[in-house]
């Protein structure tokens, strides 16, 4: 089995950046959700002692770009899988992409 960067040395037309299915992007989303979990509760610890502003915002911008993050992947993720997919017609895609820019508004305004 060749890897991503072995692929993309031989075959110029290799995606530039390796492409990721749903799965394998959903289990990366849960991991970094668990981690986010992780912060708020620290945040809520950090309230609960008296801890002071300059302590506790750089903690929940901090928060505030893992779920940004999170979005983006899940956008990523639904274009490649659904916006992408080879197998579907002109019609359905278009579709696919307008429901899909709904979403990235969404992101864009967090």
């Amino acid at each position: 089995m060749t890897t991503f960067a072995e692929r993309a040395s031989v075959d110029e037309s290799a995606p530039l950046v390796e492409p990721r299915t749903f799965g394998s992007g959903r289990s990366d989303h849960l991991v970094r959700l668990r981690r986010i979990e992780g912060q708020v509760r620290g945040l809520q610890r950090m309230l609960a002692d008296d801890r002071g502003c300059p302590e506790i915002v750089p903690q929940i911008a901090a928060a505030i770009r893992g779920l940004q993050e999170v979005a983006l992947g899940l956008v990523n993720d639904d274009l490649r899988r659904r916006v992408l997919a080879p197998d579907v017609d002109l019609a359905e895609r278009q579709k696919r992409l307008e429901q899909t820019t709904i979403a990235i508004r969404q992101v864009v305004r967090l």
